[in-house]
């Protein structure tokens, strides 16, 4: 699968009030699993039973993907729906993030770097340093071949 991806779903209560979509690529799922939002059209619900359908486009995504629909009546119970999809979208880009250290933290001595480097086609990632206010020359720190998700991504 890949590109724009339509998502149709029936939903049904007596006092249907709203639903949301998400995605993750954070698997298997655990409590630090990040999910992004799907921008829907429509998120709040009048009929009953209502069709669901939506284009989400995909094309920034690459690899296995779970999908959540969220639907919420106006008592406050929920229920979930999730199906898992291995998008082909060649082009994406791979997830990155520095978690530690931030922005103008002073270190010194051993730092050990938090983060993530993610894409199911990652082949290396380096880290390279300067500490110069206009950084001219970089020093690599580490170059790595593995996924590394809300981890350890060199010292």
């Amino acid at each position: 699968m890949s590109g724009n991806l339509k998502i149709a779903a029936q939903v049904s209560d007596l006092h249907l009030h709203q639903y949301r979509l998400k995605y993750t690529q954070n698997l298997p799922l655990t409590s630090k699993s990040q999910w992004e939002s799907i921008p829907t059209s429509l998120e709040f619900l009048s009929a009953n039973p209502t069709q669901i359908s939506e284009t989400w486009n995909s094309t920034a995504i690459f690899g296995p993907t779970l999908v959540r629909l969220l639907v919420l009546d106006q008592a406050g119970n929920q229920q979930t729906a999730e199906a898992l999809i291995d998008l082909n979208n060649l082009t994406a880009k791979p997830r990155v993030q520095i978690t530690y250290p931030t922005a103008e933290t002073v270190l010194s001595g051993l730092v050990r770097i938090q983060g993530t480097a993610s894409d199911p086609t990652l082949t290396s990632y380096t880290i390279e340093v300067e500490s110069q206010p206009k950084p001219t020359a970089w020093t690599t720190i580490t170059s790595q071949g593995t996924v590394v998700n809300f981890g350890e991504l060199g010292a």
